[in-house]
């Protein structure tokens, strides 16, 4: 390692971004946010989806890594490369070329236990990688010593070995286990008024999508239901329907406040696309999309009041609490679907959008 000693912070936004539900999303995020077109993105991305009483950014299953790669570069930093005499001067070296870097760790060196830190920056004279992790409850700046790295990089590894299809997992569905990203400066936000006027589409939309299984030839036998859109909705409403029946759910299963919070962030981002549009082709926007926008933001502080209630079921157990959201959620769906059909339909004068813009 190099004598002289430094410190660098790469930009980061940790408080102020549009999803933390999801630590794959909240990671991009967190860099994306350093970018002119953050708001391009969000308004232009990004639909939900439920299985199994999850929710989740994507189609039918998650984004996959290469999702981001319009707006963010990326690029494998193999693992099985990596040991305790170079851990450190490896990750200090992409960082300082500008790279974040995301990698599975072992936060707690006494327990078998691998989760994904966000790496922004270090310290040489406290010798400490700068990261974002969950304490509390909540993404916050953390510390990471480079002896902590350079003792667990072996342990690291061996995850890999003895979970022998987890590296593979990881870099299909999440990303390369050590992966180093920055914005893309080639990213050019000139079609996303369209792809988030196809976002609210697919929104308004809605599936139910039954996904089987094949055992044999035309022989089916285990299956998923997928919502997708508006439908979220009618997935919520089961989700807790089952809670209230006390009825089982899956192991990753993560808890009916998380189905609420992501509705929320949704219905936020859905507000985003809509004021993004207005903003972006107001010259041929009707009132009635104003007032669709408008109509829409009220659907949102009722899923902001579902989340809120879902946090005092926490505490109370009181499954009346539940009740009342199920009770909320058919007129809800209805409202919502209003809004959405109005804004997209009714809400642009064809004329002058072909005469502006096509």
């Amino acid at each position: 390692m190099s004598d002289m000693k430094e410190k660098i912070k790469l930009p980061i936004h940790i408080d102020d971004v549009e999803s933390v539900t999801d630590c794959w999303i909240y990671n991009r995020l967190a860099i994306i946010k350093t970018s002119p077109y953050y708001r391009d993105w969000i308004a232009s991305h990004y639909n939900l989806y439920s299985n199994s009483g999850n929710f989740h950014f994507g189609e039918i299953n998650l984004y996959t890594p290469s999702y981001h790669e319009e707006i963010l570069q990326r690029r494998p930093l193999r693992v099985f490369e990596m040991n305790s005499l170079n851990i450190v001067d490896i990750l200090k070296k992409e960082i300082k070329n500008g790279y974040y870097i995301i990698m599975h760790i072992k936060p707690y060196i006494n327990e078998d236990y691998f989760h994904e830190a966000l790496f922004y920056g270090f310290d040489d004279n406290t010798k400490n990688f700068i990261s974002v992790g969950i304490q509390s409850r909540s993404f916050q700046s953390i510390y990471i010593d480079y002896s902590h790295l350079e003792n667990t990089i072996e342990d690291i590894k061996n995850s890999y070995i003895y979970n022998s299809f987890r590296g593979m997992e990881l870099s299909m569905n999440f990303q390369y286990p050590s992966t180093a990203l920055k914005l893309n400066p080639s990213f050019k936000p000139s079609n996303c008024a369209y792809e988030a006027y196809l976002k609210l589409q697919r929104e308004l939309d809605g599936k139910l999508c039954i996904t089987q299984y094949p055992k044999t030839l035309n022989e089916y036998g285990y299956h998923h239901h997928h919502y997708m859109g508006i439908t979220c909705l009618d997935a919520f409403k089961e989700t807790l329907q089952r809670e209230i029946n006390g009825d089982p759910f899956n192991d990753w299963f993560k808890g009916i406040t998380s189905a609420a919070k992501k509705m929320y962030e949704h219905r936020c981002m859905i507000k985003t696309s809509m004021e993004y549009i207005i903003e972006k082709w107001s010259i041929a926007l009707t009132d009635k999309a104003i007032i669709a926008a408008k109509k829409y933001s009220v659907c949102i502080l009722l899923s902001e009041k579902w989340l809120n209630l879902c946090l005092k079921y926490e505490i109370n157990q009181d499954k009346k609490t539940l009740k009342r959201i199920i009770n909320d959620i058919p007129e809800a769906f209805l409202k919502e679907k209003e809004a959405l059909n109005e804004f997209l339909y009714e809400g642009i004068d064809w004329g002058k959008f072909n005469t502006n813009f096509i």
